[in-house]
Parts: C-alpha cells; sequence; structure tokens
C-alpha cells in the first residue's frame, strides 16, 4: 500500500468522522427545535386557560335575569374559586409581562369587586368593564402565542442554516487539511524512501534537500548525515582493506622470501657442516687444537644457522596450513618429560629447577606430540634465559574449557624472570618479536613463541600470557581433550 493511499485512506477518515459528527449534532439541534416547540405548546396552555377563565366569567354572567338589569345574582363560591384558579394558572403561564399584567388586573378587579360587594347583587357595568378585559386577555394570549411560535420556528430555521455552514465549513477544512498535509509530508517520505534504496543500492552521492521545519525535515537532515556517515565509514573500510591487502601481500612476500632463501640456504649448510666434520676428524689426530677449535667454531654456528633455517621454514608451513600434525591421544605428561630431559642441561648450568604440579587431574588429550614438545621447548627455554640463577619454574596442570563448553587442559608455565611490558603481552607471539625487557638479554630469533602460537592454534587450543606477581611471566595454554577439525 503506497504513502499516498494511506495518507488518502486517514484524510477520508477524518472527512467520515466529521461527517459523522455534523449529524449529530444535526440531530441535537432538530431535537432543540422539537423541544421549543414542545415549550410553544406549554405555553399555548396559558391561552387555554385565558379562555377557561373567559368561559368562567361568561357562565357566571349569564346567570342574571338581565344585561340591563340593576341587580344580578351574587357570584356563589365554587364559581368565584374556579375563576380565581384559572386566572392563576393563565398569570403562571403567561408568555408576555403585557399579558401577565392583565391576568393580574383582571384577578384583582374580581376579588375586589366580590370582597366590595357583601349584598346579594352585583352592579352589571362593573362586570361589562371586566368582561371587556376578558376579551382583550384572550386576544393577548393567543397574539402572544403565534408570536412566541413564530419567533421558535426561526430560532430552528436558522440553526439548520448555520448547522449547514458549520459541516461545509468542516468539510473544506478536511479537503484542505488533507491536501496541506500530503504536500508536507508526503514528497519528504518518498524522496527518504528514494534516497534510502538509493544507498542499498551502493548509491552514496543522493542529493537531500531538508526544506522547512518539523520531523521530516529532521528525517531528511537525519537520512543525509547517515549517508554522509556511510560514505566516510565505506572510504575507511576500503583504505584499511587496501592497506590489509598490501601488508597481506607484503608478510606473503617476505614468507615466501624466508621460504625460499631457507630451502637455498640449507643446502650450503648441510655442505659446510659436513666439510667441517670432516676437516675436524682429519685435524684432531694431527693434534692441531688451533684448527680443531676453530672448525669447532663453525661448527657451532653452522648449527645454530641450521636450527635458524628449519625454524623458518617450520613457521612457514603452520602459516600456510602446511604443518601436517599427527594427532594422538596419550599423556600430555611425556611431551613434559621430553621437554625437561631437553632443557636439564640449560637448568642445570643456571641451577633453575622446574617443578610439575599435576593432582588429580586428567591428562591425556589428543595432540601432536613432535609440535607440543616443542611448544614446551620454546616457552621454557625461553623463561630459563630470562630467570635468575637459583629460581624456580613452575607448570602446573588443571581443569578448564574453552568458551565454557569445549573441556580442555589448561597449562600454566610460570618464571621469575623480568616480566613482559603491559603493551608487549600481545606482540611477543608476533614474528621476529622480542620484548624490550628481554632484547638485551640472552638473545633470540623472535620466533620460538610465534611457531608455538602457530602449533597451539592448530591444535583448537588458546595461548596467552600475563605478569606474575610478584615478578616474572606466566604462559598459559589451553588445550582440548578432543581434537575437532
Amino acid at each position: 500500500m503506497s504513502i499516498r493511499f494511506k495518507v488518502l485512506i486517514v484524510c477520508m477518515g477524518f472527512i467520515i468522522i466529521t461527517v459523522c459528527v455534523g449529524v449529530f449534532s444535526h440531530n441535537q439541534e432538530i431535537n432543540l427545535g422539537k423541544l421549543a416547540l414542545n415549550i410553544y405548546d406549554e405555553a399555548f396552555v396559558g391561552v387555554n386557560y385565558a379562555h377557561k377563565s373567559q368561559s368562567a366569567f361568561i357562565r357566571f354572567m349569564g346567570t342574571h335575569d338581565s344585561k340591563d338589569s340593576a341587580v344580578i345574582t351574587k357570584l356563589d363560591g365554587a364559581q368565584f374559586g374556579r375563576l380565581v384558579d384559572n386566572l392563576d394558572i393563565a398569570i403562571e403561564r403567561a408568555m408576555s409581562d403585557k399579558g401577565r399584567d392583565l391576568a393580574k388586573k383582571i384577578r384583582a378587579q374580581i376579588i375586589t369587586l366580590r370582597a366590595e360587594s357583601p349584598g346579594t347583587a352585583l352592579v352589571p357595568a362593573q362586570l361589562q368593564e371586566i368582561d371587556t378585559e376578558m376579551n382583550r386577555l384572550v386576544d393577548r394570549y393567543t397574539a402572544d402565542g403565534f408570536a412566541y411560535r413564530i419567533h421558535s420556528s426561526e430560532i430552528v430555521a436558522t440553526s439548520r442554516k448555520w448547522l449547514t455552514f458549520v459541516l461545509a465549513g468542516a468539510v473544506l477544512f478536511a479537503i484542505a487539511a488533507a491536501f496541506i498535509f500530503q504536500r508536507s509530508v508526503v514528497p519528504p517520505i518518498i524522496q527518504a524512501v528514494t534516497v534510502a534504496m538509493a544507498i542499498e543500492r551502493g548509491k552514496l552521492d543522493n542529493k537531500i534537500e531538508a526544506k522547512g521545519g518539523g520531523e521530516t525535515a529532521l528525517l531528511l537532515s537525519a537520512l543525509a548525515q547517515m549517508q554522509t556517515s556511510i560514505a566516510y565509514n565505506i572510504r575507511r573500510i576500503e583504505e584499511e582493506t587496501r592497506r590489509a591487502e598490501r601488508e597481506r601481500i607484503a608478510n606473503q612476500t617476505k614468507s615466501e622470501f624466508l621460504t625460499n632463501m631457507s630451502h637455498e640456504l640449507r643446502t650450503p649448510m648441510h655442505a659446510i657442516l659436513g666439510f667441517s666434520r670432516q676437516a675436524i676428524a682429519r685435524v684432531q689426530p694431527v693434534g692441531d687444537e688451533k684448527l680443531t677449535t676453530m672448525l669447532g667454531n663453525i661448527q657451532v654456528s653452522g648449527n645454530r644457522l641450521l636450527h635458524l633455517l628449519n625454524m623458518l621454514l617450520d613457521l612457514s608451513k603452520l602459516e600456510a596450513g602446511m604443518a601436517g600434525f599427527e594427532f594422538d591421544k596419550r599423556d600430555i605428561r611425556k611431551a613434559i618429560d621430553q621437554m625437561l630431559l631437553e632443557t636439564q642441561p640449560l637448568a642445570q648450568a643456571k641451577q633453575i629447577q622446574i617443578v610439575v604440579h599435576a593432582h588429580n587431574v586428567p591428562t591425556v588429550l589428543m595432540y601432536d606430540y613432535k609440535s607440543m614438545v616443542q611448544v614446551f621447548m620454546n616457552i621454557v627455554s625461553n623463561a630459563i634465559k630470562f630467570s635468575p640463577v637459583g629460581s624456580e619454574i613452575n607448570i602446573t596442570l588443571s581443569e578448564a574449557s574453552i568458551e565454557g563448553t569445549t573441556p580442555s587442559l589448561l597449562c600454566r608455565i610460570q618464571d621469575a624472570g623480568v616480566g613482559i611490558p603491559e603493551h608487549e603481552l600481545e606482540l611477543v607471539f608476533d614474528k621476529f618479536v622480542q620484548s624490550s625487557k628481554t632484547k638485551s638479554g640472552a638473545g633470540g630469533t623472535g620466533l620460538g613463541l610465534a611457531i608455538a602460537k602457530q602449533i597451539v592454534e592448530g591444535h583448537r587450543g588458546k595461548i596467552w600470557v600475563e605478569n606474575a606477581t610478584p615478578s616474572g611471566a606466566c604462559f598459559n595454554l589451553l588445550l582440548p581433550y578432543e581434537y575437532r577439525v
């Protein structure tokens, strides 16, 4: 249903309500007219009683012997009472002050005449005067009744005329209001809908005119601001996407370069190590210690460089998803024990004790043995390097869960070293990144933690580091008991 049609329905409803109200008012006005006519009928009760008063007086006059006689029979009590009662009602129902005053005058004359005539006779001349006044009273009441009726009819006619004008004005007002409403509300709404549909299609250069005031202008202004904000955010996202793409390509190029260089360097490095071993084997029988020492240094440096090349290759494979983990269900303590065996010389050299805490904790889970040994080696070897002589490294195993749903094993490796600055707690897992507190220490390539992170995430686990109290760092490994692809 279109907006114009909805507005038309609303306006027609307003017109129908106005007409209904007018019809109701018209009926009420008719009822008022009827009420006025009823009042008029009630007013003619006064005319009726004026006639009754005249009839009673005429009957009284009919009791004397002759109209010209000087003496007539006195009005008896019953006739007098009916005459006075009729006059009282006529006074009460009078429709004008003149009629009421005339009725009061006649009543007073009759009462005075009766009071002043204690005998048995009344003077006809006095009765004739009252009869004349009675005729005047009837004529006055009749004239007042017709005048009131004409006035009531005029009131009803005038009311109907004004009601017609009011209804016509209300209908015209409703039509004008509907037209103005449609002109002021519908075009802005249609413009807003059109712009919104254009924004949905990706067109963000729409011209929005917020004319006038009111809610529609606010709506269009808000829509214009939204369009500007969307355009700005899209430009920013596009810039960030392009920058991220450039960084991705740069990282990919760097990784490919390092991978290729590692492959290219491993072959001659193996040759150098092979030649150095052969040279040492030939020189040792001769007893040339100086040459033997130099060849030994070549052997150590070559092995170190080969280890670095192997780490670069391992990291490249991990990042490319080509690590080829061999998952098997076994006790994680086996990997920890192998790490303890390989790091024992380093720990003994600094008199560092490595303690494992695993009381009543299930330690069997799905993992790749060789890779997990490498993770423990990288973390613990760093802990040994940066821990003071004679300190202690604690490895604590406990039950936990990933996001509250996946049962997991939590392994905490805590040392007593220099710790890591708070702003570097996430950066230490990046490639070639070292903590600012350890750059001048025992050194390193900055690849060990990056490789550990890739391996743990390859096991669908999590790894993070936090500073321990009162000193040192604590690395946390969260490994699920069951590996899920």
